[in-house]
């Protein structure tokens, strides 16, 4: 993979975490149940049910800061 390459991987998962950690904190503020946020990310990130869920998993489990360097999966 080239440096180029490496480097529009990472800014398209930065711009994933960020996503999916804007739809998680909108979705808890509005007052979703976490069934409707897993949807949401589903549909914004273009992925699988378990591969949201584990989005999901890691942002409960870490703090904010810390959930764009875990979210590698």
């Amino acid at each position: 993979m080239t440096w180029q390459a490496f480097e529009m991987d990472a800014k398209r998962e930065g711009r994933a975490e960020g996503r999916a950690e804007g739809i998680i904190k909108s979705g808890r503020r509005h007052g979703f149940s976490d069934d409707i946020i897993i949807e949401d990310i589903m549909a914004e990130l273009r992925c699988d049910l378990a591969y949201a869920r584990k989005v999901m998993e890691n942002y409960d489990r870490c703090e904010t800061d810390e959930f764009h360097v875990s979210l590698n999966v």
